[in-house]
């Protein structure tokens, strides 16, 4: 019976989607306005905006999206423009000592003695014109020097004028302090007075109860201690050649301006691109002074960017703050409580001590975390805390619909760019060269990436290029370099996978028919560069009960996924050979010369035709690749990475000699 054509083949020229530069309504980018608006992430921005604009508790917005989609550059764009519009400004953050005539006639003195930091008066005896300390006299009576009589008399005396003295004394402070309390509190009414006056035009200048405060607190803490700003002689350090400086005497009236917003048109908006504790939170620094003791004070009070952006917005990375000691604990409680205390944080010492304790910080505060999906729900998961305090989430897509809207979008983002960057202009060859680029790196000819960073480096190294072949503009030639220049910097393993290939090294027919042997078709990601190479995949079938064995799996060589498409496969064969009698047969499958482990379940489809060959004697071509993965039904799924894999086969056989100029 003749074979019946398929009706499911692809016609060459839809492999790849194609844009003629003629439809274009425009001949370069200089035709064009620069783009305005974001394109590509209507859904996250609507939530964005939607978040900005809830003016209540919690609803802070969570940015996902895989990264290259712009996620940051998106958000601060639009929270500058938020910021222009509302055009409200913060306020400013700052923080805010003839007695001698009668001794003398007994025959005493009376001397001045340094008991600690006072001086008081002693008497002594008169020898010879001298004052001697009675302990002295004493041992020169012992030596017959002075007459014990004599001696006695004196100690009788001293010890009477000692007690009229000690009550003189007494009763002289008691004056003394009633006088200097006199004289202070002249000084007192006298400087407030004067202070008062120098103090008003500030007071009607900011005026606030907080400002008022302070200024009634300063000078009534300057009132009491006038003594400070009295001339005092510098300080002398034994050892030191020099003397001293005095210290500032109204640094204690400083204010501490934590956050300036003079400059600012509208509310702040920050990006925190290194989140540790101390520059998100701020600290209160300490220094080391002369005598190796550690001090502080209200001016090592330093701000953090969450103060700093405190009426504005602030955007960080979620990774980088989760990793960094203390830091998302203590973000979820100032959003919590909107109030926020700065503090000494050093997670790595085990005593940190401080001396002061600033008063909370009123927090009114937006803030924009970016993270991708996976540790978004992860933390939804564990952190009972994620929905009360970020309640929108803005998700970010990797592609956009192509239509003819979005292909303008595109053209005018170009012409944005080449304005922002200064470069060449883009002729309509290069728009829509770049424009396929974006439609290949979706896999889906029905969709644009929206993987701006990428496409703007293959941007500026088209303009590199253009500027190499002394070209005023950048043209289809330019773009096709840039991205092969890309691939060649990056495909230094393909090219050596290929030359095994070549040499035989790594066995890959693609001639002839081979029975139970298929080349099935596997994706190879680096990280920055993806290729796609055949490989050989055979199965042996013989009599017995052992069933379909994974080799790559005996060997743990097998992904979970694969392992998966291993067990749809027998669920498949199941189906189909053994509703009416058991199935019993031995069948092997393996991944030939793999050695780094297989994942996926694309080859599953492979698998079984490799399987159904060696069972049925029938052979396969080996001219053909196969890709895919199927279910138990037996019904052939979407392919995944087929760019890759169609180019990696393609380049096998044409470095065979397979394809002449006709093909």
């Amino acid at each position: 019976m003749p074979r019946k054509k398929s009706d499911n083949k692809v016609p060459v020229v839809k492999l790849r989607w194609k844009l003629d530069p003629a439809t274009l309504p425009f001949e370069s980018t200089d035709d064009l306005e620069p783009l305005k608006e974001i394109i590509g992430q209507k859904r996250g921005v609507d939530a964005f905006k939607f978040g900005m604009g809830m003016n209540k508790p919690g609803y802070n917005v969570f940015v996902t999206g895989m990264p290259g989609t712009g996620r940051l550059a998106t958000a601060r764009k639009l929270l500058e423009a938020i910021s222009k519009k509302e055009g409200k400004v913060p306020d400013d953050l700052c923080f805010f000592k003839n007695l001698d005539k009668k001794v003398r006639e007994d025959g005493f003195a009376l001397v001045d003695v340094q008991v600690g930091q006072v001086k008081r008066p002693e008497v002594m005896p008169l020898v010879d014109g001298n004052p001697t300390h009675i302990d002295q006299l004493e041992a020169m009576v012992e030596k017959g020097r002075f007459p014990k009589k004599e001696f006695e008399t004196l100690k009788e005396k001293q010890v009477k004028l000692g007690e009229e003295i000690d009550q003189i004394f007494l009763e002289l402070r008691d004056l003394q302090k009633g006088l200097q309390e006199t004289v202070e509190k002249m000084d007192r009414v006298m400087f407030m007075k004067l202070a008062t006056e120098l103090t008003t035009p500030l007071r009607q200048k900011y005026e606030g109860k907080t400002i008022d405060t302070y200024f009634n607190d300063m000078l009534e803490d300057m009132a009491e201690n006038l003594q400070i700003f009295a001339s005092q002689p510098q300080q002398v350090i034994p050892g030191l050649p020099f003397m001293m400086p005095e210290g500032d005497r109204f640094q204690p009236y400083q204010v501490n301006l934590l956050v300036d917003n003079t400059e600012q048109k509208g509310p702040p908006v920050l990006v925190e691109t290194h989140p540790t504790y101390r520059n998100l939170f701020g600290s209160i620094e300490r220094i080391v002074d002369r005598s190796g003791v550690w001090r502080t004070d209200f001016s090592k009070i330093k701000a953090g960017s969450l103060v700093k952006a405190n009426g504005g917005y602030l955007v960080l990375n979620l990774l980088e703050a989760v990793v960094e000691p203390g830091v998302w604990p203590a973000l979820k409680r100032a959003l919590k409580t909107k109030k926020m205390e700065i503090e000494t944080y050093d997670p790595f010492y085990l005593f940190t001590t401080t001396g002061l304790k600033p008063e909370p910080i009123e927090m009114d505060i937006k803030v924009v975390v970016i993270s991708d999906e996976y540790l978004y729900h992860l933390l939804l998961a564990y952190d009972e805390d994620l929905k009360k305090i970020f309640k929108v989430r803005a998700d970010f897509d990797t592609v956009m619909e192509k239509n003819d809207k979005s292909v303008r979008q595109f053209a005018e983002f170009l012409k944005m760019k080449a304005d922002e960057e200064k470069l060449k202009p883009f002729d309509r060859s290069a728009i829509a060269a770049l424009l396929e680029q974006a439609v290949r790196m979706t896999g889906r000819q029905e969709k644009i990436s929206t993987s701006f960073p990428v496409i703007t480096d293959i941007i500026r190294e088209s303009d590199y290029w253009a500027g190499e072949d002394k070209q005023s503009t950048v043209q289809e030639k330019h773009v096709d370099k840039a991205i092969e220049s890309r691939i060649y910097r990056s495909n230094m393993i393909e090219e050596h996978i290929q030359e095994m290939i070549d040499r035989g090294t790594l066995m890959i027919d693609t001639e002839g028919e081979v029975v139970g042997q298929v080349n099935g078709l596997a994706v190879y990601n680096l990280g920055d560069f993806m290729f796609g190479k055949p490989s050989r995949i055979t199965a042996s079938t013989s009599m017995g009960r052992a069933g379909i064995i994974n080799i790559e799996r005996e060997a743990d060589l097998s992904g979970n996924t694969h392992n998966k498409g291993i067990l749809i496969l027998g669920g498949y064969l199941r189906k189909k050979y053994a509703q009416d009698k058991p199935l019993t047969m031995s069948a092997s499958i393996a991944f030939e010369q793999s050695y780094s482990g297989v994942d996926g379940d694309s080859a599953s489809s492979t698998e079984i035709y490799a399987l159904l060959s060696s069972l049925a004697a029938v052979p396969i071509k080996q001219s053909i690749a196969v890709t895919g993965s199927m279910n138990q039904k037996g019904e052939v799924q979407a392919i995944g990475g087929v760019n890759y894999k169609i180019e990696g086969f393609y380049d096998c056989c044409r470095h065979k000699g397979m394809f002449c100029e006709n093909h």
